[in-house]
């Protein structure tokens, strides 16, 4: 609901959930509408095999999915909407390499040697085995170091999107918060 005006670079990355389908597309939708709602760039996460979704192609190697198996990321409608790279793009378009000079059109410094080489390498594929060339690991690891991650927990917070909050023009007691509810959660809470 808060897209700036100017044109300021934004970004939201995510981690999917490493159990079933579901969990994943879940996640992967909710990041697409926050994305969509606060005007950020939606980096997705490298290409990396779905947890029991392989199948056998020509009866004996696997193929892996990913998401654009099943989500059509290159739909017109969903682009109108919402900007989205690969982690690859990003780590390119936001990263300097370890030695070369830190400008102040960029956001972060990837560091050098077979670190920098593995967090490019699983920038594009990653798997969720620690001694892979392409270990998930290294990429999110880079990016919880680098990025603000706000810590959230299920069950305990929530976002909440209010225009006067994000200009900073208005505080809200908890009991204000506790006011805008339905009555019946506020029985709840009480």
């Amino acid at each position: 609901p808060f897209i700036p005006a100017e044109k300021e670079r934004r970004y939201v990355t995510f981690e999917p959930d490493r159990g079933g389908w579901n969990n994943v597309r879940m996640s992967l939708e909710i990041v697409i509408v926050f994305a969509a709602a606060t005007g950020r760039t939606l980096v997705l996460p490298p290409d990396t095999p779905f947890y029991l979704l392989s199948k056998k192609v020509e009866g004996r190697k696997k193929k892996q999915h990913g998401f654009a198996d099943f989500i059509d990321l290159d739909n017109e409608a969903l682009k109108k909407k919402v900007n989205i790279i690969s982690m690859k793009e990003f780590l390119e378009r936001e990263g300097v390499n370890h030695g070369e000079k830190m400008t102040a059109d960029k956001m972060f410094t990837i560091p050098g040697g077979s670190e920098g080489k593995k967090i490019w390498k699983s920038a594009e594929q990653c798997y969720y085995v620690a001694k892979s060339d392409r270990p998930c690991d290294m990429i999110y690891g880079f990016l919880r170091e680098e990025a603000f991650v706000p810590e959230l927990q299920a069950g305990r917070d929530c976002l909440i999107f209010d225009r006067a909050r994000e200009d900073a023009t208005a505080e809200y007691t908890d009991a204000e918060l506790l006011d805008l509810l339905p009555d019946i959660e506020q029985q709840k809470i009480k």
